[in-house]
């Protein structure tokens, strides 16, 4: 047996034995080749063989440029992936046939410049993944860039599964834009998990923060609170705070708000009996098109400009109890007409298991307790929604919850004293279809619905309550600027992050002094002194880089894990039925080209591609 790597360097073995180079070796056994493989011999001819080919490599590293005509097209098809990308359309599938319809069909004149020669060509499948390659490396640097300059950024995380079961753990992250001062929430990262225990969640989190990111600057973790995040003994984020002692974590202020809800509703029979007549009316119509039809032509004729559909309630998504109330309210005439229909036509024939009867939901909806409860939730929890769709904006920091919470309390309250605009609605539909309720009945359903609001405040509060380290955090609002005000929360904020207090201090009193100067109202939460820090570092430097990293760290704490939310329902919108097989990791690059291409740079995403294309060389 001979090696033909060590007979090509003429490479010996001990004592300048040339078996296998120009000896050949006699025992024919698999023992030898291993032997041979592993020896010094061999390693000093793969060592040379290699050295021979990065000469290679290196004498065609000065590539071929492309001409101005060629660059202008490929940014152009880098263009086309990118809209298809946006789009949700296969990119491998539809890329060649529409550059090819362009050319051929449209006559495009940059495009047609795609074809360098009969052998040099990009208009392939091969072209179309290399520039999403290039595309998201592109971003993803940016992002990295922008997130390691941040004075302080959080992480939000959340985990789900795709249509194929393939489970996803996504990341997005929140921080200081070190060049505007504006706070920026962005998805950063898809991977593919094995599974959804506490361990590989946070080995993943912390490759994230030590490796793709400045570990110095991560302050915050969000997540929805599940054992799995939160838990004590070997939770995520405990397992964090063990490597990252003053990390603060943050359980999703609206799963906060939806157990808040949850446990109101569970904790009244009546409101109870009110769900369950929800999903029955819901589940009635959604089983049936013909049942659907008919609710819509009754709404035509009761001269209904706008037909709505009964929506689902369902606790496990966020507050969706008010789109479920609204509808039932606005279709209540035309669906107790539709009952009473179906029931004198002698339709109502419902099999055992197919769902309720026309006649029992129609008996259920003329019952003054679920009027008066239906129309008192659409008064009821539209403040609670209002709350939740402002934690759900990126663009709001700790400083809007105390306030905001207050003013949904106290329109909670007001309903205790008198009735809402939905309420006082209510009798006008009783009076026409001949509701007419005993004092007994009214006494026993506003009884309840005291009892609701009474839970459902406590609830909120309960389950809004920060820590002590949050809270402090609320000075950087700047509602008082005198001498000593926010002394004590700078000092907590200090020994917290490990800072120096009187340093600390002493940049607090000049903050103060110079935002009494300047502010003309506009400084009234963390995200807006962040900004103004920033502004004034162009002429007076960086001297409250204290302040500047506490603030900040208040700045881009997450109230709730949305964007997470977000990014897997563009993963459900990615990975359908048609492109089940897509993987993980050509999702991540779709993600970051869908939700990151303000970031995108298409010349910038030419060269990196160019840069890096593969050459093919035949020897």
């Amino acid at each position: 047996m001979y090696c033909r790597l060590c007979q090509k360097h003429k490479t010996k073995g001990l004592n300048g034995s040339e078996v296998w180079s120009q000896i050949g070796c006699r025992s024919l056994r698999l023992d030898k080749v291993t032997t041979h493989e592993n020896s010094d011999q061999h390693q000093s001819a793969v060592k040379l063989e290699t050295e021979s080919q990065l000469s290679i490599e290196q004498s065609f590293s000065d590539r071929t440029p492309l001409n101005e005509k060629e660059f202008e097209a490929v940014v152009c098809a880098t263009k086309v992936v990118h809209f298809l990308v946006k789009h949700n359309i296969p990119h491998t599938t539809v890329y060649e046939e529409f550059i090819k319809f362009a050319v051929e069909e449209l006559k495009s004149p940059i495009l047609a410049n795609l074809s360098r020669s009969k052998n040099a060509k990009y208009t392939s499948q091969t072209t179309a993944d290399e520039l999403l390659s290039a595309m998201s490396q592109d971003i993803e640097e940016t992002l990295r860039k922008r997130v390691t300059s941040s004075p302080a950024y959080s992480v939000m995380t959340d985990e789900a599964t795709d249509i194929a079961n393939r489970k996803h753990l996504a990341f997005c992250v929140k921080y200081v834009d070190s060049e505007t001062g504006d706070v920026n929430v962005d998805f950063i990262k898809d991977v593919q998990v094995d599974d959804g225990k506490a361990e590989t969640i946070f080995s993943e989190t912390k490759v994230l923060v030590e490796e793709d990111l400045k570990f110095e600057s991560f302050v915050g973790f969000g997540s929805d609170g599940c054992n799995t995040m939160v838990g004590k003994k070997s939770g995520v984020s405990t397992r964090l705070k063990e490597i990252k002692p003053d990390l603060i974590t943050v359980h999703c202020h609206n799963h906060r708000l939806a157990l808040a809800a949850k446990n109101s509703f569970e904790s009244i029979k009546e409101f109870r009996d009110t769900d369950e007549v929800l999903s029955g009316v819901y589940k009635y119509y959604k089983s049936s098109g013909n049942r659907t039809r008919s609710l819509e032509k009754l709404q035509n004729i009761l001269d209904e400009s706008d037909t709505k559909r009964i929506k689902q309630v369902a606790h496990t998504r966020w507050l969706s109890h008010l789109d479920a109330v609204t509808s039932l309210r606005d279709t209540y005439p035309a669906v107790l007409m539709d009952l009473e229909n179906c029931e004198q036509s002698g339709n109502d024939r419902v099999r055992i298991g197919s769902g309720p009867s026309a006649s029992g939901l129609s008996k259920k909806l003329k019952c003054y307790q679920t009027v008066h409860i239906i129309h008192f939730l659409c008064d009821a929890l539209r403040p609670v929604t209002q709350l939740a769709l402002t934690f759900e904006k990126n663009s709001v920091d700790l400083s809007v919850i105390k306030p905001r919470m207050d003013a949904a309390v106290s329109t909670l309250r007001k309903l205790q004293t008198s009735d809402g605009i939905s309420l006082k609605k209510a009798e006008k539909l009783m009076t026409d279809f001949n509701i007419t309720p005993t004092e007994e009945q009214m006494n026993h359903v506003k009884q309840a619905e005291h009892k609701f609001i009474d839970n459902l405040i406590d609830n909120i509060e309960m389950r809004l309550e920060n820590i002590d380290i949050i809270d402090s955090m609320a000075v950087f609002t700047m509602q008082n600027t005198e001498c000593f005000a926010g002394n004590d929360e700078i000092e907590i904020l200090a020994h917290h992050f490990g800072l120096d207090i009187d340093q600390c201090l002493l940049e607090w009193d000049q903050l103060k002094n110079v935002v009494r100067d300047i502010d003309n109202g506009n400084i009234d939460c963390p995200s807006s002194l962040v900004k103004t820090i920033s502004s004034l570092k162009n002429t007076a430097g960086d001297i409250f880089p204290s302040i500047e990293k506490m603030c900040a760290a208040a700045a881009v704490l997450p109230l709730s894990t949305a964007e997470v939310e977000r990014v897997f329902s563009d993963v459900n919108r990615t990975v359908t039925d048609i492109r089940n097989r897509l993987k993980v990791e050509t999702t991540n690059k779709l993600l970051l080209v869908h939700k990151g291409d303000k970031y995108l740079d298409f010349e910038r995403t030419v060269r990196l591609w160019h840069k890096q294309k593969p050459r093919r060389i035949n020897i």
